[in-house]
């Protein structure tokens, strides 16, 4: 069974990744750094905590909130992806902090089309 130290980190990491959730809009790039770091934090809470039967539930519950998270995500990228299809004719590419590639970098990347 679970300590209370456990049981309060594994709440702390849910309720982060519910609030990572809440937050996130895919159109502001401010929203999408806060539900990163909000993700960052829940791991962090999980680090190190012993395996329970009582987190069970609470993990089961984690999962699907990422799972729904990562297809926002997915959606938001698509929609994106789209929009430069429409816009250059070709596939923009994007940088890890969310700023769109120079044509050159892409180019080098083979992410043109």
């Amino acid at each position: 069974m679970a300590g209370p130290a456990a049981s309060r980190g594994l709440i702390a990491a849910r309720d982060c990744l519910r609030e990572a959730l809440h937050q996130w809009q895919a159109f502001d790039m401010s929203k999408i750094d806060t539900a990163r770091a909000l993700v960052e934090q829940s791991s962090s809470f999980l680090l190190g905590m012993p395996p329970s039967r009582d987190a069970t539930v609470v993990l089961a519950e984690m999962r699907q909130d990422l799972t729904r998270l990562a297809r926002l995500v997915d959606a938001g990228s698509a929609f994106y992806r789209g929009l430069g299809l429409r816009r250059n004719g070709g596939a923009t590419a994007y940088l890890a902090d969310g700023r769109v590639a120079e044509e050159s970098t892409a180019a080098t990347c083979g992410l043109q089309g």
